[in-house]
């Protein structure tokens, strides 16, 4: 298979699980825009063995039987007769795909839209500290207007069109059982793939054991793991579905080393999100995807789905090694920092930044290039927030860099970016100063 038709497969299928969004471990929409845009056959002329392409701004992908040209494609809701047989033909695809096994009966629960809402404030109530630490945070940054809430963007990413949720705290699959169409089963397998690791594996230390809810760079880069995971498999039953004459994932990456390179080129080109939500919060949204995929990925060339399971037992520590996948054969992690010291105030929080959040920072106000090349050298961080009065804040972040020309790289775009913060209106005034000592760089920023 060619690299052109091999990477607008994964694409495609890729577009399906992150197109609205979701939370965390569950919560993948179900993509409604490609069900509107492509419900009905789809006439399709192809020489080749792969068809994709778009149709309304929507990825499609699908294969021909050897010898033919004609396709008909229908990706529209298909009606189920039996939600409990058709969820079992989607559990033996998960545990073929994963070789893994369903270790006892699996929960399952409608999920209806008062289901959603009920998980969704039960999120908002459990992770109400953090959220309002991140919202005062992404104020002082500029990622956030002065008067914006972080909360209610969350919500309704969370509610576009969820088919399916699973969450491992009851250990039980939330989904809607009354179409199944390819989008949907896609969907089901992602979240059945999270059901089978999670009863092999406990995710629930994993995910949101007490040491990794006070460190969000090990949060994230363990969502990322079970979320890269996940759609992996996804991509598999894919290319099952689609009756694909290759006996495994491996085999195409093996024989293309640098279709992830181009997979992740393709993939910012998608149509994902719109004007509603700002593009930082998408591209923090389908980091787990991609970027967990780029780790999961690299590890299953190396060892299969054997290296997919060592990393529920050895975890990434950090965001960078996600980014950078060799870091973590090489067991490089950043380094502990020192927390900053406050002057004066009561501290509201304390946690680290990381690679993945400097870069998308740095991403919304310059430009990729700059961004990529100033993270890159990212090697510990440790930030402070502290509330100096009833209205006043006060952000401090130490990191430390693999080089001085590193630091002065991150300096750089820092000071860059927030030249740039002052001239965006609707953003929360503030001043700011950032100092470099060698290979590490301080940074605040502070209400008046």
């Amino acid at each position: 298979m060619g690299r052109l038709r091999w990477v607008g497969l994964i694409t495609a299928g890729l577009a399906l699980a992150v197109g609205g969004l979701g939370s965390g471990c569950g919560a993948l929409p179900s993509a409604s825009d490609a069900s509107s845009a492509l419900e009905g056959p789809i006439a399709v002329r192809s020489p080749s063995q792969v068809v994709w392409g778009q149709r309304s701004g929507v990825p499609f992908v699908w294969a021909l039987a050897p010898g033919t040209r004609d396709l008909s494609l229908h990706i529209g809701p298909v009606p189920v007769a039996s939600p409990s047989a058709a969820l079992r033909t989607l559990m033996d695809a998960a545990e073929r795909i994963r070789q893994l096994r369903f270790r006892r009966p699996l929960t399952t629960k409608p999920l209806t839209d008062a289901t959603l809402r009920q998980l969704l404030e039960s999120e908002r109530k459990e992770q109400a500290r953090r959220y309002q630490a991140s919202e005062k945070i992404l104020q002082l940054l500029g990622l956030l207007e002065a008067r914006q809430s972080l909360w209610p963007l969350l919500e309704s990413l969370y509610q576009e069109q969820v088919v399916g949720v699973y969450d491992p705290r009851s250990r039980a699959l939330f989904w809607r059982q009354d179409t199944l169409g390819l989008t949907e089963r896609l969907i089901i397998v992602h979240e059945l793939s999270h059901a089978l690791v999670d009863q092999n594996f406990d995710l629930v230390p994993y995910l949101y054991g007490r040491e990794v809810q006070q460190d969000g760079e090990a949060r994230m880069a363990r969502q990322a793991v079970a979320e890269g995971d996940a759609t992996l498999v996804m991509l598999q039953y894919q290319m099952e579905a689609m009756g694909l004459d290759t006996t495994s994932l491996a085999d195409l990456l093996e024989a293309d080393p640098e279709a992830m390179d181009q997979l992740l080129e393709a993939f910012t080109d998608l149509p994902i999100g719109d004007a509603r939500y700002p593009p930082w919060l998408v591209r923090l949204f389908v980091a787990p995807y991609i970027d967990g995929l780029r780790l999961v990925l690299a590890v299953f060339r190396r060892d299969g789905w054997t290296g997919v399971n060592g990393l529920y037992r050895r975890p990434p520590a950090d965001t960078s090694q996600l980014l950078h996948p060799e870091r973590y054969f090489q067991d490089r992690s950043g380094r502990p920092v020192p927390p900053p010291t406050p002057t004066d105030g009561k501290v509201f929080d304390r946690d680290r930044m990381g690679e993945l959040s400097w870069l998308i920072w740095l991403e919304h106000f310059t430009d990729q290039p700059t961004a990529a090349r100033a993270a890159d050298g990212w090697d510990g961080d440790m930030s402070v927030l502290v509330q100096t009065g009833r209205q006043g804040w006060e952000w401090q972040a130490a990191t430390r860099w693999a080089s001085e020309r590193d630091a002065q790289e991150f300096e750089q775009a820092v000071r860059q970016a927030m030249d740039r913060r002052a001239r965006v209106d609707r953003l929360l005034p503030v001043r700011w100063d950032i100092r470099r000592e060698s290979r590490t760089v301080y940074f605040r920023v502070v209400t008046p």
